[in-house]
């Protein structure tokens, strides 16, 4: 019988919320605002990514019948949805900033913003990403694959539901650690993407500013390097990421400005996201050092394919 691994995980503490008045809304472009387009490739760099689309098939060749979970398709193709990108960059900001987090167990999430509310205030990460009864100010759609990918069918470890537990939790990037040859009970089958599959998206911005860019740009996973933005660690998206998939690598290609003036985007040079990430608004130092140190690729060490124990 296998040993109990340690957990593949590293935890944050939320703190109290920092609440404050809303100031970017969506009837107009607000002139001392910006509004940003921001086109970005998103590179696979664990073993496998898998997003899976809720359903359940069957492989019948090799004639030996494996029932899978298939990776979720658009038009045929493989897609990352633009709400599982959303869902784990605002994981990272919240983290990153005294925003809300809406689990049982930690500070009470912002309240809903009501239309005859005076003044309403919201914690960073809901000003953004949205909270009840108030729209996000960022966009995210779907992603792409840059050529055809070829999916795999892997055998993991089944997975529980999680503890409740004060603060937010992050997978590290460990090595991939497959699963015994014959596994049937308490393993299953999903169709994944291989390391090294390329995806391109498009992330949208409204009435934000320099220092929001530079929190979101370090949710984004992207650290300064000399003249320069590159992957500091892989954001974790999907499923299976306690098995060690789901790893990957944001890097920005095109940047591009709403003129209202003109009405038309404005494409400005790709070095002016290096001068937002390094004034940051909200950014928790505490937190971001640590993070980045702790979610960096670890090809050394390998990931639990069985039950894990949490030693917090």
């Amino acid at each position: 019988m296998e040993q109990e691994a340690q957990a593949p995980f590293v935890w944050v503490e939320i703190r109290n919320p920092q609440r404050s008045e809303i100031s970017g809304w969506h009837d107009r472009f607000q002139g001392e605002r910006i509004t940003v387009r921001l086109d970005v490739e998103i590179k696979v760099v664990s073993e496998y990514l898998h997003i899976g689309s809720g359903m359940l098939r069957v492989d019948e060749t090799g004639g030996h019948p494996r029932t899978y979970i298939p990776f979720v398709r658009r038009n045929g193709q493989p897609v990352i949805p633009g709400s599982s990108l959303k869902g784990a960059i605002r994981a990272l900001a919240e983290a990153l900033s005294a925003s809300c987090l809406l689990f049982p167990g930690n500070p009470p999430p912002c309240p809903p913003v009501r239309p005859e509310a005076h003044s309403p205030h919201l914690c960073p990460a809901c000003q953004l990403f949205g909270g009840v009864g108030y729209r996000g100010r960022i966009l995210f759609e779907d992603a792409m694959p840059l050529k055809p990918v070829s999916l795999r069918l892997v055998l993991i470890g089944d997975l529980w539901q999680p503890r409740r537990s004060r603060g937010r939790k992050f997978y590290r990037n460990l090595a991939f650690h497959p699963a015994p040859e014959g596994a049937a009970r308490n393993f299953h089958y999903v169709e994944a993407v291989p390391r090294g599959a390329r995806f391109r998206t498009r992330i949208r911005v409204e009435n934000t500013t320099s220092g929001e860019m530079g929190w979101l740009l370090r949710a984004l996973g992207l650290e300064a390097r000399a003249q320069e933005l590159a992957p500091a660690f892989p954001i974790k998206i999907g499923g299976a990421r306690p098995r060690c998939m789901g790893g990957v690598e944001i890097r920005p290609v095109e940047l591009a400005i709403w003129d209202s003036a003109r009405l038309s985007w404005r494409t400005e040079p790709i070095g002016t996201l290096g001068a937002w990430w390094h004034q940051p608004q909200w950014l928790r130092e505490d937190v971001w050092d640590p993070l980045r140190r702790e979610l960096r690729m670890r090809g050394d060490e390998t990931c639990p394919r069985g039950p894990y124990r949490d030693l917090r």
